[in-house]
């Protein structure tokens, strides 16, 4: 394990809804690095990402978590790196 990676798997402090939502935890369901920043189109897919490659806003999360609302389903969606707190 190393401390300077995400893995599928791990906890992560996310913020929805495009970066415009307050930091919630999310586990991390896929990753995918990208050639090009928020690219999300391509790529490639792996267990683990850099958090270099994250800074660099060339990593796709897919993240599931509690939905808002009185329901608090699980939902599973995409995030770009940016909306990822590392």
């Amino acid at each position: 394990m190393n401390p300077n990676t995400i893995r599928v798997g791990d906890t992560v402090m996310a913020r929805h809804h495009f970066g415009s939502a307050p930091a919630a935890p999310a586990i991390v369901e896929g990753l995918t690095i990208t050639e090009y920043p928020r690219d999300k189109w391509g790529g490639t897919d792996v267990d683990s990402v850099p958090f270099k490659t994250i800074r660099e806003n060339r990593c796709l999360f897919a993240l599931r978590y509690k939905a808002a609302g009185p329901m608090g389903e699980d939902v599973t969606a995409w995030h770009y790196a940016d909306q990822i707190d590392i």
